[in-house]
């Protein structure tokens, strides 16, 4: 297998160390400056990545300054998640130059293939699926990790191995996209003996490799030698997963593939469930129209020869139909969205049934056609509730 680590984007960090609790409590609340200022970043980079795509088709290459741009943009993203799931509690900066524990490793500005950049979009749906489950299962997983490093002061080696690797795939696989690279994104379970990015650190380290900060090397020798270094800890960028970081990776895929299901089989019984409402309230309004279309008829015979008592019955057994509309719609189980639809509709055929009930109450022309006009204005108010009803439970 051909070296591909020139072209491969990485991740370098500082070890597992300990943390303040007051920071690890309050992480979620902390990094929300930094994720407002990612929206902007995001949208702003969104029409970066598509000048970019336009540039490499032409070129076979994403201009420098642009590229720098976008890998800034990754950069920062990488930085904000790191910092959010307690890789290290050093505060990002909010400039995208400065240093940081948590860095992206881009590779040197290069050639790339113009097809494989023309179908990137479908090339990299594979690693995109893998990179949502692996991801939403760790963001469920989160929670617990936040726990064991609120209770122990730090994130576990495995626990950190585990959430660097996913981290620096998410880079890989957004690096990609985004045509940093022409390197297919992998890694995602570690490097094994691939050689590393960078020239490997240097310092004490444990059985795992990882080095070892003061407090880990508290009452031993290491103490010394770390006590004489320069107070920055060394830096890491190969990941050579302990077994134990290995199944936490398999964990969140597992988790988020369940979280997929789970989420759509939800949005499946939901959907069934809408369109029932949705049907139901279409039988309901047909029967309804049916009984709009008899009470004209009735209306029609009575002005021969029925007199004003068949016209009373005929606008009574409207208003009854009315009823039992109103009464069907408060019946159905319909989503929270539409509730409020759903009760203006009912509103609306209660103020029809009161209407109704007023002309079939009078004997005076006038007084019944005072009714009648009201009747005609919140009709067509109730037809447009009923298409606000329909539109509210997501149909066409």
């Amino acid at each position: 297998m051909p070296d591909t680590s020139e072209s491969v984007i990485g991740l370098e960090l500082e070890g597992p160390g300990r943390q303040s609790r007051w920071s690890i409590g309050f992480r979620a609340l902390l990094a929300i400056p930094h994720f407002l200022y990612l929206a902007l970043l995001t949208f702003v980079g969104f029409f970066a990545v598509i000048a970019a795509w336009f540039a490499a088709v032409v070129l076979g290459r994403v201009p420098d300054g642009l590229r720098d741009f976008i890998g800034r943009i990754l950069q920062q993203t990488i930085r904000v998640y790191g910092y959010t799931y307690l890789l290290t509690d050093r505060y990002p900066p909010f400039s995208l130059q400065d240093d940081y524990p948590v860095s992206v490793l881009l590779p040197q500005s290069g050639r790339l293939n113009r097809a494989a950049v023309l179908f990137r979009a479908i090339l990299v749906v594979p690693v995109i699926l893998v990179m949502s489950f692996v991801s939403s299962g760790l963001s469920i997983t989160a929670f617990f990790f936040w726990i064991i490093a609120l209770v122990k002061g730090r994130l576990p080696k495995g626990i950190f191995e585990a959430v660097a690797v996913v981290q620096r795939y998410i880079a890989r696989v957004y690096g990609y996209l985004f045509m940093l690279t022409p390197t297919y994104p992998s890694g995602l379970f570690g490097d094994g003996r691939l050689p590393a990015l960078a020239p490997p650190v240097t310092g004490p380290a444990d059985d795992f490799g990882w080095p070892l900060t003061p407090e880990d090397a508290a009452d031993s020798e290491v103490a010394e030698t770390l006590a004489e270094s320069s107070g920055r800890p060394p830096r890491i960028n190969r990941f050579d997963l302990s077994r134990a970081a290995k199944r936490i990776v398999v964990l969140m895929i597992v988790v988020g593939v369940l979280s997929s299901v789970g989420t759509n089989a939800v949005t499946i019984a939901n959907l069934s469930r809408t369109n029932g409402v949705v049907s139901q309230l279409d039988d309901e309004y047909l029967v309804l129209g049916t009984s709009v279309q008899t009470f004209q008829s009735d209306a029609q015979s009575c002005a021969i020869r029925g007199g004003v008592d068949c016209l009373h019955g005929a606008v009574s057994r409207l208003a009854n139909a009315f009823v039992r509309f109103e009464r069907r719609v408060e019946s159905l189980k319909v989503p929270s969205r539409a509730t409020g639809a759903a009760g203006r509709l009912v509103t609306s055929a209660q103020a029809l049934v009161v209407e109704l009930r007023g002309m079939a109450a009078t004997s005076d022309q006038a007084e019944y056609q005072g009714h009648a006009l009201v009747f005609q204005r919140e009709a067509q108010r109730f037809d447009e509730r009923y298409r606000d009803l329909r539109l509210a439970l997501g149909a066409n």
